[in-house]
Parts: structure tokens; C-alpha cells; sequence
């Protein structure tokens, strides 16, 4: 089974394989593969000379995008933008992997279809605001969660036991801020908390 579309001229090469789909290739004399649709509706993408695809139907991805081997994007723009230096990417090169913003707006997580987490352009991040006025900016969800609850900024070491925490948070229904050291593992028992045990100086007030 399967067929060949062949276009010498234009150096265009569609396969339809017997295990079905599609396999796209261009770049005579080698017709090397671009792309492929399989039997399952999944794509994979590639560029450079690659002649079989890094890819088995058994990893499952709805889009597979594989460049060369020095990296590999995905560009995304709006009508009328240079995709070369507006919109986002989405990519990897040798040395890191990238969610780049071009533009000058912000970047929003989301989960379960509500907002979560804001990058703004300027770099403020916020989690639980749209509108972060520092660099971190955190409100809780819920008026007067308390930091034991799920608010706030929690810090612990890598050690299992003891693990000692320390939180940083606000109490809505008592009014200030908290500064707590304790160890979460045993009913929340409270630890010393130490400021400059190096040494240095505490200003107060």
C-alpha cells in the first residue's frame, strides 16, 4: 500500500507509507523528511538533513518540532508582526531552554481556567495580583488565611528531619505581618529564628 506525489520541479516530495498518514519532504537529490502526519493525527516537524524522524508513535505528542543541533524554536506572532523579532518563542539551544516575550506586554500563567502568575514587561512578577508594585508581589486568595495555611512565602531546608521552615506573611484578621520559624512536620512547632548570626548590624525602627 501507499502512494507518492512527486514534484520534480519544485523539488516536493509527499509519501503516503503503508502504515498510513502523511511524510512530507523537499531539498533534491536527497527529498529529505520536513514533516509528517501519522495514522494518529500526530505531527512532527523538523528541519535541517534529517532523513527519519527522532520520534516513535509511542511518545505520544500531539507536535513533535525538532530542529538543528544547535536549537530548536517555535515562533508565534499576530497578523502583521516580524516573527523574527516580535511575538514570542518557545525553544531550546545548547545551553537553555526559552519562553521568550518580544513584546512589550506581559506574560500570565493560568491554571485550572483561573489567572495564577503574572511577568510583567517591566520584570515585576506577581502571584495572586495582576498588578505587582515589586519585584515579587504575593496576595492571598482567601481574607485572613493565616501563614500556616497556604499564604505567604515559605522557605525550608533539604533536610528531612529535622526540617526546619521559616514564613513570611500577612494576617488580615489580626492586622500584621509574620515572620515565623518553625518545623512543619512536627505539629508545626516553632524554632529560633536568628537575624545576622555572622554578625552586623540590626537597625530597628
Amino acid at each position: 500500500g501507499g502512494g507518492i506525489i512527486d514534484n520534480q520541479t519544485a523539488n516536493i516530495f509527499i509519501q503516503t507509507p503503508a502504515s498510513g498518514g502523511w511524510i512530507f519532504r523537499n531539498g533534491a537529490p536527497g527529498y529529505d523528511e520536513k514533516m509528517r502526519i501519522d495514522s494518529s493525527g500526530r505531527t512532527i516537524i523538523q528541519s535541517g538533513t534529517l532523513t527519519t524522524p527522532a520520534y516513535t508513535p509511542a511518545q505520544g505528542y500531539p507536535l513533535h518540532v525538532q530542529g538543528i543541533a544547535s536549537q530548536s524554536y517555535i515562533s508565534i506572532g499576530r497578523a502583521g508582526q516580524t516573527t523574527g523579532s516580535q511575538g514570542m518563542i518557545v525553544g531550546i539551544d545548547t545551553t537553555s531552554s526559552y519562553l521568550w516575550n518580544r513584546d512589550n506586554v506581559a506574560i500570565k500563567f493560568g491554571t485550572n481556567d483561573a489567572f495564577n502568575m503574572i511577568i510583567k514587561s517591566g520584570g515585576n512578577v506577581g502571584i495572586g495580583t495582576d498588578s505587582p508594585a515589586n519585584k515579587l508581589h504575593i496576595i492571598a486568595n482567601t481574607p485572613g488565611i493565616e501563614y500556616d495555611t497556604g499564604a505567604g512565602v515559605r522557605v525550608d531546608n533539604a533536610v528531612s528531619s529535622p526540617n526546619v521552615s521559616i514564613m513570611m506573611a500577612v494576617s488580615s484578621t489580626n492586622n500584621i505581618g509574620i515572620i515565623q520559624t518553625l518545623e512543619p512536620t512536627v505539629s508545626w512547632s516553632t524554632k529560633n529564628l536568628a537575624i545576622q548570626p555572622r554578625g552586623g548590624n540590626v537597625g530597628i525602627g
